[in-house]
Parts: structure tokens; sequence; C-alpha cells
């Protein structure tokens, strides 16, 4: 079984995932309460809040993807929607290893 690469990040605890569109790119939880941007088994961008704070206060319990948007909801008790195509175009303008703000 092949195993992704947390090269650019800590190593956490995935409770969720989702693959979106034909492209193959994943988004995963993390404990500390960002997520993960993956492409080709490595973590392309860790994604946090336009004022760079955290996604959650703690982890990620859950993802639903609906129609371009992705819905997380954390263990702080809080579900947050964000654009999916602002997510997934993220890697075309960040190197590996860049946070991205979105929501």
């Amino acid at each position: 079984m092949d195993q992704g690469s947390f090269v650019s990040v800590d190593f956490t605890t995935i409770e969720s995932i989702i693959v979106y569109g034909a492209s193959g790119k994943i988004v995963s939880s993390t404990h500390w309460g960002n997520l993960l941007l993956w492409k080709d088994r490595y973590v392309q961008v860790e994604i946090s809040r336009k004022d760079g704070s955290k996604c959650h206060e703690g982890s990620i319990n859950h993802l639903v993807v609906g129609e371009g948007e992705l819905v997380s909801i954390g263990s702080d008790g809080m579900i947050r929607v964000w654009d999916l195509g602002s997510i997934y175009d993220s890697d075309l303008e960040l190197d590996v290893g860049d946070s991205f703000q979105n929501l």
C-alpha cells in the first residue's frame, strides 16, 4: 500500500478525506484544525482561514462535498463552508509547503 508524504507539515491523524473531480486531488482533515490539499501522494498546501487562524479550534472530524463547496465539521462545534474551486486552484499559485487562506 502506498503512503502519502507529510514532508512540508507535521504528521497528523486523518479523520476525514474527500476526493474531488477527475484531477484526483484530495483534501484531508488534521487534528490541529487546518485542511491539507494533496496531489500525487504529497501535501501541496495547508489551508487556513484568511486571517491566518486555523479552520477549526481542534480537530476536523468530517468533510462533505456539495455543489462546489466543501463543508468541514470540527470538534469545536463549528460547521464551516469553503469554496472548493479556490481550494483546488490554490496549488497553481503556491509552492509545496506554502499555506493558503480561505473563508
